[in-house]
């Protein structure tokens, strides 16, 4: 796994560690937090480094005691073999598959001049924006809006926080979200997404490369993300290059 790949998970799930009732685990084999937060984005596995499978039985055991839904990442250097497997026979779900990309962040192409105005959210009601965009272009039940907007308020929107949020606006409408998270020399890109209507216009990108010229203004020298097929081509455009392909398995409470 591309270096700055893991470190940015471990990286983001050590602060939602510090959401309510977090607890993190980081003994050598497993890397995982988990917290109150009924969302499988800020619950989960982040690496795997076990000799066997016989610990998955004993980390599923601690997220349902709690009646938490989480994820369990599978990466090119999970350990042990065939975890994905072990995963599925353990009642794991395969999500989604995502290519993970990184980015030397002294080396960010510009782009296309658009018309888009970027603004930093910086309280409740500038999130609660950005949340309708999330929602909209997800899907997300009113319930799952609600998780991320606690939980997003709970990490803070000043500049001590190591999260940062960027509505995009078109004639004075909100048509575009992105996310940066920054730790040190390191910063990830989260929740990049365009309502349909303002799709082909350069949002995505210009989002994208202004969330990393923050992180850059912070110190960050590289950056990691997890793309989707779509967004491929996007982020190839502002200088990141392809890595190995992500596998994620979750498990949710019925």
């Amino acid at each position: 796994m591309f270096e700055p790949l893991d470190a940015i998970t471990r990286a983001s799930y050590r602060t939602f560690a510090s959401l309510p009732g977090g607890t993190l685990i980081d003994d050598g084999e497993i890397f995982a937090v988990m917290n109150e937060v009924p969302l499988p984005f800020f619950n989960g596995v982040a690496t795997t480094r076990m000799r066997d499978g016989a610990r998955i039985a004993e980390v599923h055991e601690w997220y349902r005691a709690r009646r938490r839904g989480f994820r369990w990442w599978v990466t090119p250097d999970s350990t042990p073999a065939g975890l994905d497997s072990l995963l599925e026979a353990h009642g794991f779900r395969h999500a989604y598959d995502s290519l993970g990309m990184t980015a030397d962040l002294a080396k960010l192409k510009a782009v296309k001049p658009s018309e888009l105005q970027i603004k930093r959210v910086r309280d409740l009601e500038e999130m609660t924006v950005w949340a309708d965009i999330l929602t909209s272009v997800f899907k997300l039940t009113d319930a799952d809006r609600q998780a991320w907007l606690d939980a997003f308020e709970a990490l803070g929107f000043g500049d001590e926080s190591k999260w940062a949020h960027f509505t995009g606006y078109l004639f004075n409408q909100p048509v575009g979200i992105a996310t940066v998270m920054t730790d040190g020399d390191i910063a990830g890109i989260y929740d990049v997404a365009t309502v349909p209507a303002a799709r082909g216009r350069g949002a995505g990108s210009t989002l994208t490369l202004h969330a990393l010229q923050l992180a850059r203004d912070l110190g960050a020298r590289h950056a990691a993300l997890q793309s989707s097929e779509m967004g491929e081509s996007v982020y190839r455009s502002i200088g990141f290059v392809p890595g190995p392909t992500l596998r994620l398995y979750d498990w949710r409470p019925q």
